[in-house]
């Protein structure tokens, strides 16, 4: 079993008052969803979490899959393409992330103990096994017994026992996320892990291995731009002394320039989500083309 409550309607109004909903995240139909068209191409998505998880609060029922894309989407280029294609297909942009904020219970966070990393700092593991948790109970207290042997409650008292428990979900990605464990977690292997009734040591997280980038460039699609002043070489091999090779550089309308080439980002990230160097300055580029010239005639 699992000691989360089911009717958090009272937590989830008081987190929503702690916390206000940034701009770019609304909610309907019972669930929270991020508008991709308001969602900006900086960080505030991350920072957004980052007060979610530090104000002792988590999200229920989380999409993961879409939590790590919000956070780690190596380009806007990519959330642009999400948005234009649930346009297309003429949905709503947006995502849906969780089905509300709540608050991480205090006497739950204990059960969440901390990762072993590998000495490379590879991977992360967690043990799973078997969990109690203490729970305080109401017992009634009884009084006298009546002629009819009934004893009336006359009061109740607190009791503490001892019960078995399951670590959750949504609670095990927020105290990884405050014990600094951000990037990669493996959500089936936690899962699994979640449901095992015997003590095993699972990978929970992964490093994405980095990979060199480049900068943004401009290739050269075309030899005619520069002068040369060397002797001509004609088709049959001999050199033209009268003639230079290209004295004054000149090139028909729509023939390729230049090409500006993409940058292309490094991949690579630790376990904590910090990303490693990168390198690129420019994005979107497009073959440039001669212009006409303003006088046709001195085009030779």
């Amino acid at each position: 079993m699992t000691d989360v409550p089911q009717d958090n309607a009272e937590l989830a109004a008081a987190a929503e008052d702690e916390l206000m909903l940034p701009g770019f995240v609304c909610r309907r139909d019972e669930a929270m969803y991020v508008d991709l068209a308001a969602l900006g191409a900086d960080d505030s998505f991350r920072k957004w979490v980052e007060r979610v998880f530090s104000s002792g609060m988590l999200f229920r029922d989380l999409d993961y899959a879409t939590f790590h894309k919000l956070l780690y989407a190596d380009e806007a280029e990519a959330i642009d393409q999400t948005r234009r294609q649930l346009e297309q297909a003429g949905k709503r942009a947006e995502l849906h992330l969780a089905k509300d904020i709540e608050r991480f219970p205090e006497n739950r966070r204990p059960l969440y103990r901390g990762f072993k990393i590998d000495d490379a700092g590879k991977v992360a593991e967690y043990f799973f096994e078997p969990l109690i948790i203490d729970v305080v109970v109401d017992e009634p207290i009884h009084g006298a017994a009546d002629a009819d042997g009934n004893r009336a409650v006359t009061g109740t008292r607190q009791r503490e026992l001892a019960q078995a428990t399951q670590l959750n979900f949504d609670e095990f990605v927020a105290a990884a996320w405050e014990k600094g464990l951000r990037f990669g977690l493996d959500a089936a292997a936690i899962r699994a892990g979640i449901q095992k009734t015997k003590p095993e040591r699972v990978t929970i997280a992964r490093m994405l291995a980095p990979s060199p980038g480049s900068d943004a460039s401009v290739v050269e699609k075309t030899d005619a731009l520069y002068r040369n002043d060397s002797p001509k070489i004609l088709p049959n091999g001999r050199i033209d002394l009268r003639h230079f090779s290209n004295r004054f550089p000149q090139v028909k309308a729509g023939t390729p320039l230049m090409m500006k080439v993409r940058r292309v980002f490094g991949q690579g990230r630790p376990r904590r989500g910090r990303p490693d160097h990168r390198t690129g300055l420019a994005r979107g580029f497009r073959h440039h083309l001669a212009r006409r010239p303003r006088h046709p005639h001195r085009q030779q």
